[in-house]
Order: structure tokens, then C-alpha cells, then sequence
């Protein structure tokens, strides 16, 4: 985990910098119909839909990327509905936490979408670019966000992070 914070000569801007970290393994349901009314959301796409049986994200017309909470995971096929494909994808992405007053910065260094929070909410969520990493963006509370990108690119992803968190933290040292 890289946690600025902990760095000597950041000194008093320290609170207000971004660490990031791994957020643990957890399941992950990739949902598609051909018929794309079978795994409509209600509302805004753009908004994650929680609920007590998970958190789903509409990816596309009748494509989802589904969250399950506690043991809902066991019961997806059987309320899904004959016409949906459940994908387990699990294994297949990471996801990265970026906590802290300067983690939209961070972000923003490398996408184009907008990230102030008059017009990117909590709860909201993005499929973008990230430097060179196609990732899902989602902001969990007002100064976190959750980076969902694929499992053989965590690492590189990190990394692309670290180096951009410390460009940020030397920038805010330059009179």
C-alpha cells in the first residue's frame, strides 16, 4: 500500500494526499442478455444500484457487472432468469481503493472524465481510460473511489499510481 501520509518531507499537506490500497478479493457476476429488459436498472446507468442483495453496475444494454452481498452470490442464476448468462468474473479483475482529499486529483491526472463532485456523485461510476488502463471508476464516499481494472494489470496499475501520487506530492511542494 502506498500511503503518503507516511512520507517525512510531505510534512503539514500530508492529510490531504491519497493512499491507496488493494481492496480484498470478493465476487463478481458478470450478467448479459440478449434481451436487454431482463437486467434493466431502474434509474440513472450511471449510478451503481445498491440494494441488500449487492451492488450492480450497468455496463451496456443488457450487460451488468453484479456485486453480491453475503451468500446472495449462491441465488443469481435462479432469480436472474432463464435468458441471462451469469459469468463469474471474480478472478478476472482487481480493485484498487483511493482514499483521501486529493484521490480525485490523482485520478484526474490520467482520465478525461469529470470528476468534481458537482458532477461526478457519490455512488457514481465510470467506464474509462486511466493512463494506459481501461478501468470502471466508482466513487464511494466523498473523498474515495473504487478502481475496478483487469487482474493482469493490477500491478502495472499500482505502479502507474505510485508514480503519478508522487509527481502530485512534489507539485505541491514547488513554491
Amino acid at each position: 500500500m502506498l500511503d503518503l501520509e507516511s512520507h517525512s518531507h510531505v510534512g503539514d499537506q500530508a492529510s490531504s494526499l491519497t493512499s491507496i490500497s488493494w481492496v480484498p478479493w470478493h465476487p463478481r457476476y458478470l450478467l448479459r442478455s440478449y434481451d436487454e429488459r431482463s437486467v434493466f436498472l431502474e434509474g440513472d446507468r450511471h449510478f451503481a444500484a445498491r440494494t441488500d442483495a449487492g451492488t450492480r453496475f450497468a455496463l451496456a444494454p443488457g450487460e451488468q457487472l453484479f456485486l453480491p452481498e453475503g451468500s446472495e452470490a449462491m441465488s443469481i442464476q435462479p432469480s436472474a432468469g432463464s435468458d441471462v448468462f451469469v459469468i463469474d468474473v471474480s478472478s478476472a479483475q482487481l480493485v484498487l481503493r483511493l482514499e483521501g482529499d486529493r484521490a480525485r486529483e490523482l485520478l484526474a491526472s490520467g482520465c478525461g472524465v469529470d470528476l468534481r463532485p458537482d458532477r461526478f456523485a457519490v455512488n457514481q461510476f465510470a467506464q474509462t481510460r486511466l493512463g494506459p488502463f481501461a478501468v470502471l471508476i466508482h466513487r464511494t464516499a466523498d473523498f474515495t473511489y473504487d478502481v475496478h481494472v483487469e487482474r493482469s494489470l493490477g500491478e502495472s496499475m499500482h505502479a502507474w499510481l505510485e508514480l503519478n501520487a508522487s509527481s502530485l506530492t512534489e507539485a505541491l511542494q514547488r513554491p
